[in-house]
């Protein structure tokens, strides 16, 4: 199954750019041991994923802000 992103806010080519950086770590992560290893993998990723999407007008801290607010049984 291929993972989707869904956000009315991003276009589809923040889309498909987010995808393309994920693939790398989604490798990685399968021969990671522990949970925080794997959390160190996508760390750098979501660091280069958040600087994009903050240059090209999406502010990523309101945004958690927001998901967080709607979704309080996920925190």
């Amino acid at each position: 199954m291929t993972p989707t992103l869904r956000s009315s806010r991003l276009t589809d080519a923040d889309k498909a750019k987010i995808m393309e950086w994920l693939k790398p770590p989604a490798k990685e992560a399968v021969d990671g041991g522990s949970a925080t290893e794997k959390s160190a993998i996508f760390q750098t990723y979501k660091d280069q994923i958040n600087a994009y999407l903050n240059a090209n007008g999406h502010d990523t801290v309101k945004a958690f802000k927001d998901w967080t607010a709607a979704h309080p049984d996920n925190q």
